[in-house]
């Protein structure tokens, strides 16, 4: 299975495991999945350190990911496309962004965002 982490659940994963679920725990340690981060969320976590809602992470975004054995995801202009076209839902950018990554690449998003169902995107949690 290719999953892609929402945010707040690569941060978590780095600094409080224990906030994770067991579903996505032990869908996390399985070799049968791969684990995608996608570029918004190094501009979200960017974002938000600079206004002071984040600490800064102890290394750069990159580097943790890869750390982590994830696979990182660029962002395309299709991807765009689709997150300006979802339901007004959710008017969070990088979530729509990560939902819309998702859809488009056949992944099963890992996040405990309740609002991110309403977009229609296999989640796990």
């Amino acid at each position: 299975m290719r999953l892609l982490l929402d945010t707040h659940i690569a941060l978590w994963l780095w600094a409080e495991p224990g906030r994770l679920s067991h579903r996505c725990a032990d869908a996390l340690r399985s070799a049968n999945n791969s684990i995608w981060l996608s570029a918004a969320s190094a501009y979200e976590i960017a974002f938000k350190v600079n206004l002071g809602k984040l600490l800064p992470l102890p290394a750069d975004f990159e580097t943790l990911a890869l750390q982590s054995g994830f696979s990182l995801l660029e962002i395309n202009h299709t991807h765009c496309e689709i997150a300006g076209d979802l339901p007004l839902i959710n008017r969070d950018p990088w979530d729509r962004l990560i939902a819309a990554q998702a859809m488009i690449e056949e992944m099963t998003l890992i996040s405990a965002d309740a609002a991110i169902r309403g977009f229609g995107v296999p989640v796990l949690w």
